[in-house]
């Protein structure tokens, strides 16, 4: 399992929109998740996306804001933004807005209560 979410914020019987079937005469039903819904990202033998196996998965897991989806171990890394956990190809790594370089003479890094 890898990077993909949703962030869900479902309560009582909803059926959150997600059938119950793969339309493929397969049926079964779809955990209802409470804050985020995690899809798996598949990757092949040189870790790169395969879109065939992902176009195929239909099974999805829950996990909490807190917690974040798992990540794939081998090409995932999990990385916080805006308050949620994700997860991104090692080969990007985290993203961080502050990680800058100033001309100290002339520039600085602002920050507020925001950041």
């Amino acid at each position: 399992y890898g990077g993909t979410s949703g962030y869900g914020g479902i309560s009582g019987n909803s059926t959150s929109g997600y059938g119950s079937s793969t339309g493929y005469g397969e049926s079964f039903s779809y955990p209802e998740c409470s804050e985020m819904y995690c899809w798996p990202t598949i990757y092949n033998e040189t870790g790169g996306l395969d879109w065939d196996a992902m176009m195929q998965a239909f099974e999805y897991t829950c996990a909490t804001y807190d917690q974040g989806c798992p990540c794939n171990d081998k090409w995932e890394i999990q990385c916080e933004s805006y308050g949620y956990k994700t997860c991104v190809p090692k080969s990007e790594g985290c993203w961080d807005p502050f990680a800058i370089t100033c001309n100290n003479e002339t520039e600085h890094v602002c920050k507020d209560e925001w950041s």
